[in-house]
């Protein structure tokens, strides 16, 4: 599940929230949902993963296309808990 935090901060950051696992069944939703996101072009973008249970190899993937989408485009991205993070068949 992901839910989308439309709070900005004092320095205009978007939050994305993303709860539950994050594996081959949810990401292709919190990859879309974060793509639209995307295309509002937030100058910073916080990726919050400290409600993320679980993460897999296709999540990871939604992670790493983030980060390379927001370095082409010149816009900062942030990792909130990665630290921890239980990671299945990441390999």
């Amino acid at each position: 599940m992901t839910e989308v935090d439309n709070s900005r901060g004092t320095d205009g950051a978007v939050v994305y929230r993303v709860t539950g696992d994050l594996d081959v069944v949810s990401a292709p939703a919190a990859a879309m949902g974060l793509e639209i996101l995307e295309l509002t072009r937030p100058p910073k973008l916080v990726l919050d993963l400290r409600d993320v249970e679980m993460v897999d190899s296709t999540g990871l993937r939604v992670v790493v296309e983030a980060a390379s989408r927001a370095r082409r485009e010149d816009r900062e991205l942030t990792l909130e808990r990665l630290e921890g993070l239980r990671c299945r068949s990441c390999v």
